[in-house]
């Protein structure tokens, strides 16, 4: 059984029996609680000279004990008459006496329905109940010596301390049984944690948990249900600091569990809070000689005020209680184990708190308070319905933090200003309280209404007494100055000063928490990564903190976008630990967080403009149902193996799939003959990735609690044991590894885990059973294909494998040569290694041998594919495959199906078009500079800037020659304005499609979104300014002809207003003719291991081995990540791009063409009408000689079209590498017409070339005004 300390007196019962027994021990609760237990603040007081409810002369008597019920009747025992007598409604004299007919009465407790049950001290020594119906009294317990005091629990059972046994026993009043059995103590005397010694007052709480006054071992014990041994938790010997106690008597628990105490021999009455004990009542310091002689006890009424039992006096006092003690900040008690709802709700997002929020407050009354800093107002909720704002006065700028005092007066800063501002609940305005230096992002007051305020930017902490009627200001924490010892601070935010005035600060730039003791000016780190810390915890500038009642420390972790609670059982993350998040159960830089009074945790989400409410888990603190699960895990040679730090060593494990009905705090825990490691994983766990997903990891038992280890069967008593104490969710599922410290250790492992009984446990691997094997030899006759897309030389064998059921299997590889393994669905192409595929292992984490730890699904295909991890190397190896079910594997016989664009490294099916891409891709080198690229490379750059010149001059000079209103008067100008333009978009199109892909490819450009929109536009846009080039050609020639044709009749207007309209129209066209082009681009993503290495092992500082011998080197590779661009399209759409690439590039020669012959024979024509001195042939013959210019140029620009034809139109694979500068030269020729068209269309032509001289010289004269400065 394991037993957790949750405070020094509220304890959560870890209660572990093993799963056969747990049904005959499950409480039912069956009655409603009779007595009162008033909810008492911390710093609660009662009137200390106390009223005398009665004396002697009421009483006629010693009064013995006391009860108080719900409605606050009260009962009182008289001893020397014998009799009760019953207060009810306030009464000033009992109004009801009750005789039972028995003598010498001594303890007394009364039910919910009325019944009294009243111990007697006689020689009977019996415990009798009177019926409040008839009147009647019945014995229903016996014992040999009396019952000092009395209890009866929720479920019907009566318990009876015997002083003189030193024991408690108890009946089950629902039984005919009187016969008590022994529930504390042994039958004699003892201090140790199962003996009592005198024991006094009980107290038994809904969870079954015995509270006894020890009093002759000045001590309160808790004994957890069903447990014999007990946990002091107050007075001597208690685990943690209490209050020295003398002889207790009695004992009652608030509302909140926290533990009121009378202290016979001290005379007085202690009370436990959430910062620990106090004296409540009788502080002077009085003794008393012989305490056992005299009799005390208490009891609450329901409003909290005490009555106390003083038999030495004769009375019974009342002390009321002064202050129901209001304290602003809400100081919530949880168990020593709490867990809340991962997954958060937004409370309230950006709409209504604005942009980066930082503040959050909330009081007792649950009022939650914050600001909008953008609309400069402070927001108030009343649980989850918000008030009207308060209004900011104008002046306040970027307010970071408020603070609510006990009267609902707010203070905020407006430290950019110099001020703290108080807004007065009474007048609802706003006045200055504090001067400050700068901002102050942390607020907080204390409990002598001192106002602290922190100052990031000046590294200190000041405050104000706020009694004070002249403020003054004083310097508390930090020098000022910036600094990373005891005494400075970096930066501090978030600020907590609890009862005992330790001022605990959120050093943000030092990354720690510091507490500084009253009055000292150098800090204790308390978290934080540092030799001296307490707790040394990795943070990552902590912005705020608050304290729960059992002072754990809450802590705001901001750039690790988490949460962390502090305290006796270390530090551990409870939200967000998931990393950064816009998700409902992760944050993004939280920068505050607060409690309600229901334990809700309020989180200020800076990073995502709201604050989000965590569930506090209630029920993961009852642990009356929690059971002790007990199953073997032996590790034998037949287990999997796997390396945990991937390295040279091998470990045998076993895996448990676990899953939780309810989310809690669970233990597990081993215990075996050998050195034990556990590992918890989230979701899945991957033998082949240790890594990821793991949770927690541990291999040793770290507890200090020597009683666990002695109490319970199987937690170990030595240090080579895991154990786990952690918040499983049942949104989860999770995966328990159990293996060894050291390698290749077997032996027998029993599992302990304790929890609820609905929680599943399933083992996952099986252990090794070999259904088949298959052994190759890799020669040099080997086949060879390109795994990686980067060397094609890599041998390799194809097995295909059938499972006869679906399953898990388990397929590895041996072999002297590291090995690489794929495995694919269905088929396998070698030119297509990446289709089909469905797993790979490059022996990653298993020695270099490739593996697979997966499901395979019977009637389905799988290909295995067996290659080297190194290029050209050459061995044996043998595969095997382990599962349940038989398993087949056979030779296949892999087909080359698909085509290549360059070698057999990279491979799609071709496409006609033939980019810029797929003619580069493998001839640039990676990581390598211009200078030392292959000479294509080089020589492709040069050719590149050579034709960009040549085109911008052409386009240039064509610009200045057409710019003129007068050469655009006609169609024929107007299209060769639009060419000189559309021909220098061009060549800056053909510029940037060439370095782009040269280097995106150098640098090994990631970025998907950049390769993504190179690859999407940019060679489509050259296609379209390039076809443009085309047509504008074809319109030139067309316009030409038509002046020709129509002779004097020629239409300018109408010929300009048909080319304006062509112009627009004309990229419309093409484009909608190339909008299939980019929906059929897209990167094509392929990974490759470039480098393997072992490394020592210490250079990890994350590495702790206990002082453990350890290997020296660990496994490490690095995955190359590459995209490409390509095109792939389907059978259609590849003969539509087909059909439209001929028609940009043969439609306009064939117009250009035609139109120069119509010229010359139509001109021709009216030439031999008109001089008829000349046939018709000799003027067609001057013809051809005056206009040979229009039938070269459509011939020229088909000649250099042709090439890229050719080759974008070559059926089957091609590999670009084989004739690089075929396709170079194809490619440059391709786009030799929209570098030249100043001297296809301007040099040939005497009249345009006169106006470029006159254009030329124009622009000259200009330019050498300016320069002369006219």
């Amino acid at each position: 059984m394991t037993i957790k300390l949750k405070s020094s007196t509220n304890i959560v019962l870890e209660l572990v029996s093993h799963l056969d027994e747990v049904s005959s021990k499950q409480a039912v609760l069956t009655s409603a609680v009779s007595y009162n237990q008033p909810e008492i603040c911390h710093t609660a007081t009662w009137d200390r000279n106390g009223i005398t409810l009665a004396n002697d002369s009421i009483i006629d008597g010693d009064p013995i004990d006391i009860f108080i019920d719900t409605k606050n009747s009260i009962y009182v025992i008289s001893r020397d008459e014998d009799q009760v007598l019953v207060w009810h409604n306030n009464s000033i004299n009992p109004i009801q006496i009750i005789s039972p007919n028995f003598e010498d009465l001594s303890s007394i407790f009364v039910t919910s329905n009325g019944d009294i049950y009243i111990s007697i001290d006689d020689e009977k020594n019996n415990v009798i109940r009177w019926s409040s119906k008839t009147n009647t009294s019945t014995i229903v317990m016996n014992r040999s010596s009396r019952c000092f005091n009395i209890f009866i629990d929720i479920n019907g059972s009566l318990y009876c301390s015997t002083f003189s046994e030193h024991q408690v026993s108890k009946i089950d009043l629902n039984s005919s049984s009187t016969d008590a059995i022994v529930v504390a103590g042994m039958d004699r005397a003892g201090s140790d944690s199962n003996y009592l010694n005198n024991p006094r007052g009980i107290f038994v709480d809904v969870n079954f948990d015995l509270f006894v006054a020890d009093a002759m071992n000045n001590r309160i014990q808790l004994f957890p249900f069903e447990e014999t041994n007990a946990i002091t938790v107050a007075g001597s010997r208690s685990a943690r600091r209490t209050i020295e106690l003398n002889h207790p008597m009695g004992i009652i628990l608030d509302a909140k569990k926290y533990l009121f105490i009378v202290d016979g021999g001290n005379q007085r009455i202690v009370g436990e809070g959430p910062y620990g004990f106090r004296c409540l009542l009788g502080c002077d310091g009085k003794v008393q000689s012989n305490p056992l002689d005299v009799r005390y006890s208490m009891s609450f009424d329901s409003f909290g005020n005490i009555f106390f039992v003083d038999s030495e006096n004769c009375r019974i006092t009342k002390f009321q209680l002064e202050n129901f003690c209001e304290f602003p900040l809400n100081i919530t008690r949880f168990c020593s184990k709490p867990v809340w709802n991962r997954n958060g709700i937004t409370f309230t997002d950006q709409s209504t708190i604005g942009l980066d929020p930082s503040s959050i407050f909330i009081n007792e009354k649950n009022f939650i308070y914050s600001l909008n800093r953008e609309k400069k107002q402070i927001l108030i909720w009343n649980e989850s319905n918000i008030q009207r704002p308060i209004n900011i006065p104008p002046d306040f700028f970027d307010s970071y933090s408020l603070v609510v005092a006990l009267n609902g007066d707010i203070y905020i800063d407006n430290g950019i200003n110099g001020r703290i501002k108080k807004w007065i609940l009474n007048t609802k305005r706003f006045v200055n309280e504090m001067n400050v230096y700068s901002s102050c992002f942390g607020l907080f007051i204390d409990r002598n209404n001192h106002l602290y305020c922190s100052m990031p930017k000046h590294h200190l902490v000041i405050k104000r007494d706020l009694n004070e009627v002249i403020p003054a200001t004083i310097p508390v924490v930090g020098t000022g100055d910036q600094g990373s010892t005891s005494n400075t601070l970096n930066k501090p935010h978030g600020i907590y000063v609890d009862t005992e005035l330790n001022i605990f600060v959120a050093d943000c730039g030092n990354n720690r928490i510091q507490r500084f003791p009253l009055g000292e000016l150098d800090a204790i780190t308390e978290i934080g990564d540092t030799s001296s810390a307490k707790h040394r915890y990795p943070l990552s500038c902590p912005t705020g903190l608050t304290f729960d009642s059992q002072q754990f420390l809450f802590i705001v972790d901001s750039y690790n976008h988490r949460i962390l609670r502090s305290g006796t059982n270390g530090v551990h993350c409870v939200i967000g630990c998931d990393g950064i998040s816009v998700k409902f159960n992760q944050l993004s830089f939280p920068s505050n967080l607060a409690f309600d009074n229901a334990g809700n945790m309020f989180v200020v989400d800076s990073g995502n403009n709201r604050i989000q409410k965590f569930h506090y888990l209630k029920n993961s603190c009852d642990m009356s149902s929690v059971i002790k699960r007990t199953f073997l895990s032996p590790l034998t040679k037949d287990s999997q193996l796997y390396s945990q730090n991937c390295d040279w060593e091998s470990f045998y494990y076993q895996s448990f799939e676990i899953k939780v009905q309810e989310s809690r705090y669970y233990s597990i825990w081993s215990h075996a003959e050998i050195d034990t490691y556990g590992y918890i994983y989230e979701t899945n766990f991957d033998s082949l990735n240790p890594n990821d997903n793991l949770l927690f990891k541990d291999d040793d038992d770290d507890d200090d609690d020597d009683d666990d280890d002695d109490d319970h069967e199987g937690e170990g008593d030595d240090d080579e044991q895991f154990k786990f104490e952690l918040p499983l969710y049942n949104d989860t599922t999770y995966i328990l590894v159990v293996t060894t410290f050291y390698p290749m250790k077997i032996g027998n492992i029993t599992i302990y885990i304790s929890g609820l009984k609905n929680m599943t446990i399933e083992p996952l691997s099986t252990s090794v059973k070999i259904q088949s094997e298959y052994s190759f030899q890799f020669t040099m006759d080997s086949q060879k294909y390109c795994r990686d897309y980067k060397k094609p030389s890599y041998y390799y064998r194809t097995l295909e494998i059938n499972v006869k059921k679906t399953g898990s299997y388990v397929l590895w590889s041996k072999s002297e040569i590291d090995t690489y393994g794929y495995l694919y669905k269905d088929d396998f192409d070698p030119l297509q290694p990446f289709g089909n595929l469905i797993d790979q292992h490059s022996g990653k984490c298993n020695q270099g041998q490739l593996k697979f730890d997966r499901t395979f699904d019977e009637n389905t295909k799988y290909i295995l594919v067996v290659t080297t991890y190194y290029p050209n190397a050459t061995g044996n190896f043998t595969i095997f495959i382990s599962g349940e079910n038989n398993v087949t594997m056979n030779y296949f016989h892999a087909k080359k199906q698909s085509c290549s664009i360059k070698d057999r490294c990279h491979f799609y099916s071709t496409t006609i078009g033939l980019p810029l891409d797929d003619i580069l891709r493998g001839e640039i080198r990676s990581h390598v500079t211009l200078s030392n690229q292959p000479i294509s490379i080089k020589i492709s750059a040069a050719f590149t800037i050579i034709m960009f010149i040549i085109g911008f001059v052409n386009s240039f000079f064509s610009f200045l020659t057409f710019k003129s209103k007068e050469e655009r008067q006609i169609g024929c100008g107007l299209y060769l304005f639009t060419l000189s333009i559309t021909s220098f978009i061009t060549c800056c199109m053909f510029l940037i499609n060439f370095w782009f892909a040269l280097l995106t490819e150098i640098y090994v450009v990631t970025n998907l979104s950049i390769l993504r929109g190179g690859c999407l536009f940019i060679e489509p846009l050259l296609k379209l300014f390039l076809y443009c080039d085309t047509w504008l050609n074809a319109c030139v020639a067309i316009e030409r002809s038509g002046r020709v044709y129509s002779g004097v009749h020629f239409d300018k207007k109408k010929s300009k207003r048909i080319a304006q309209c062509i112009i627009f129209i004309l990229p419309l066209c093409i484009m909608a003719s190339l909008i299939h082009e980019p929906s059929h681009r897209n990167m094509f993503e392929y990974k490759t291991e470039i480098d393997k290495a072992y490394v020592n092992k210490t250079d990890s500082p994350s590495l702790n081995v206990k002082n453990k011998t350890m290997i020296d080197t660990i496994y490490q590779n690095k995955i190359d990540q590459r995209f490409s661009c390509v095109v792939r399209y389907s059978s259609s759409i590849q003969n539509y791009n087909t059909g439209i690439l001929y028609f940009h590039l043969t439609i306009p020669f064939l117009a250009n063409l035609f139109s120069a012959l119509f010229i010359i024979f139509k001109t021709a024509r009216q030439r031999s009408s008109a001089q008829t001195n000349q046939s018709f042939r000799e003027h067609l013959r001057h013809q051809l000689h005056e206009h040979k210019h229009l039938i070269i140029s459509p011939i020229v620009l088909l000649i250099l079209t042709m090439p890229r034809l050719i080759i974008s139109s070559l059926p089957g694979c091609i590999r670009t590498s084989k004739h690089i500068w075929l396709y170079l030269t194809a490619y440059f020729f391709s786009f030799t017409p929209s570098m030249f068209i100043f001297a296809i269309f301007v040099i040939p032509s005497s009249l345009y070339m006169k106006k470029f001289k006159e254009c030329f010289r124009f622009c000259r004269c200009r330019s050498d005004k300016k320069s002369n400065g006219n």
